[in-house]
């Protein structure tokens, strides 16, 4: 007799409490009660199925152009995920004068490249939806790429870059009035800037990273252009100033003057 048939056998015959808890004994292999799952896989809090982590900080800022050189909006929006499955998102224009909002909540991995976001608080005037919805999250070197579903298929696809802070960075929208070809330039606080210049076609942005000197080269400021929205990929040359002095309210960039060092080339930007 198989052990399937003798235990429903003995079901339809014992009756007595003492013969049941004899049988349950003798019969640890009968599966009376639900049914065997394999063990689900556990992956630590932001680590993908290819074993990249999403934690960290990941941001991206957004601007329009402007013939005036004063966009209407000048925003940066944050991603930060915590090891221990906490985040946060922050929301910045970066007008003087513009709103900042945060949002505090919890992530779970679900699949191989799915993100819930649960958002529990928030600070500001932002309207953020309580449940997030990330699809086919990508992590390559300093880009992340995620279809978001929130409020729906089929969603959007946005990219954000790993955060870079640099120390004394001159953080702020600034108005250059179109000298020395920059219309007006945005600098993050995570290490990116987006520069208006005008052609003939019209104005157009740029994006890149840009960096802080320090030691020998402290002072100096460089910024690297991206080739289609990618940090590995570099588009023309860098565009170096051998220094930089604000006080927060103006910015002067120094360019060395080749032909005659003594006579630097100097924009100023104001503080929008």
């Amino acid at each position: 007799m198989n052990m399937r048939s003798w235990c429903g056998k003995f079901f339809q015959h014992a009756t007595t409490a003492a013969v049941l808890a004899v049988v349950l004994a003798m019969t640890s292999g009968c599966n009376f009660f639900g049914k065997q799952v394999d063990d689900e896989v556990v992956r630590a809090p932001g680590q993908l199925a290819d074993g990249v982590s999403m934690v960290g900080t990941w941001t991206m800022s957004g601007t329009n152009t402007s013939e005036t050189y004063n966009p209407t909006y000048a925003v940066t929006t944050s991603y930060i995920f915590d090891p221990n499955g906490t985040m946060r998102i922050e929301i910045r224009d970066m007008h003087s004068a513009g709103i900042s909002c945060v949002a505090y909540g919890q992530y779970r991995n679900l699949g191989d490249r799915e993100v819930v976001i649960y958002l529990q608080n928030s600070t500001g005037v932002c309207g953020f939806s309580a449940q997030m919805r990330f699809s086919n999250v990508q992590v390559t070197g300093d880009l992340m790429q995620v279809l978001d579903l929130t409020g729906g298929a089929p969603g959007s696809n946005y990219v954000y870059f790993k955060s870079h802070p640099q120390e004394a960075a001159p953080v702020g929208l600034w108005n250059f009035g179109g000298s020395g070809g920059v219309d007006f330039i945005l600098f993050d606080a995570h290490g990116y800037f987006i520069l208006q210049t005008t052609d003939q076609a019209g104005p157009f942005l740029m994006l890149g990273a840009y960096s802080v000197g320090s030691g020998a080269d402290i002072g100096k400021l460089s910024l690297r252009f991206f080739s289609k929205m990618d940090p590995a990929s570099s588009a023309g040359n860098p565009l170096v100033f051998s220094q930089y002095v604000t006080d927060g309210r103006d910015l002067q960039l120094v360019e060395t003057n080749i032909n005659d060092p003594e006579k630097p080339f100097v924009y100023t930007g104001h503080r929008l």
